[in-house]
């Protein structure tokens, strides 16, 4: 089966960036080829739909560090995002309702492309309380999380994305959590920061060296033969729409915007 690579990303405007992914979503239908999507964000915070900003992170250090704050179409928690990040999204049929099932698929087809890096990894195993690992969404190398993934399942169509640490700012990401009571920051963000690592802390390897690597091993675990494509008018004007209506809304980044825009 042929299937449609992407490389697209706008670094500078990580809420365009996320509605992108949701338009790719939104607009595949029966018959349409998978996509594989590649993309990369400048520094960021993104929190999941049902996440309230001013709860998970420190808006004020944000605003200090010039960091952009974005909310995504999914589920799960905050994660922070630079240039050293690299994000992938997969879009395909949906011919059931199994999301477990198209976790259990991704983790292993990204533990089989960090093979090819020489990096034995393995989905989460481990759940502490200053960064939680879930075995369903997120992958590890020794004891430590390099990735975590969000989905969405709708009739026709599902959408798995995730984020590898490839060589990011652990200690900014560390920065950028919300905590309880200040005391406890630095505490917080060493326990936090021991909890995470990139993918070049195992390996000597680039961005592009995992993205070649992803893309064979996505390639096989899914039996897809993607070939670089770009966008259709259709997924580019519902992207920009998505954009004006929501993603550049304080509302919905803030969280207090429920409401989905179709």
């Amino acid at each position: 089966m042929d299937g449609r690579l992407l490389f697209l990303e706008t670094p500078g405007n990580t809420r365009m960036s996320l509605a992108y992914d949701e338009s790719l979503y939104r607009s595949f239908k029966e018959g349409d080829k998978p996509i594989l999507r590649f993309y990369r964000h400048d520094r960021s915070v993104i929190i999941g739909y049902f996440q309230i900003a001013e709860e998970e992170v420190d808006l004020d250090y944000m605003k200090r560090n010039n960091i952009m704050l974005a909310r995504r179409y999914t589920g799960g928690g905050a994660v922070y995002h630079d240039l050293g990040d690299l994000n992938f999204s997969v879009i395909t049929e949906s011919h059931d309702m199994n999301i477990t099932a198209m976790f259990r698929t991704m983790n292993e087809a990204v533990v089989r492309s960090l093979s090819y890096l020489g990096l034995q990894a393995r989905p989460g195993e481990l759940n502490d309380v200053s960064i939680p690992i879930n075995k369903k969404t997120d992958i590890m190398a020794g004891e430590k999380k390099i990735m975590g993934a969000a989905g969405a399942m709708r009739k026709g169509s599902k959408l798995w994305h995730a984020a590898m640490l490839v060589k990011t700012d652990l200690d900014m990401l560390s920065a950028v959590l919300k905590v309880p009571d200040e005391k406890f920051r630095d505490k917080l963000a060493k326990s936090t920061r021991e909890r995470v690592a990139n993918v070049t802390d195992f390996v000597d390897v680039s961005i592009e060296d995992v993205e070649k690597s992803l893309i064979k091993g996505i390639s096989e675990v899914l039996k897809i033969d993607f070939k670089e494509d770009t966008l259709r008018d259709d997924e580019e004007n519902l992207a920009k729409d998505l954009y004006d209506k929501k993603y550049s809304t304080e509302e919905w980044n803030m969280g207090l915007l429920r409401k989905q825009v179709a």
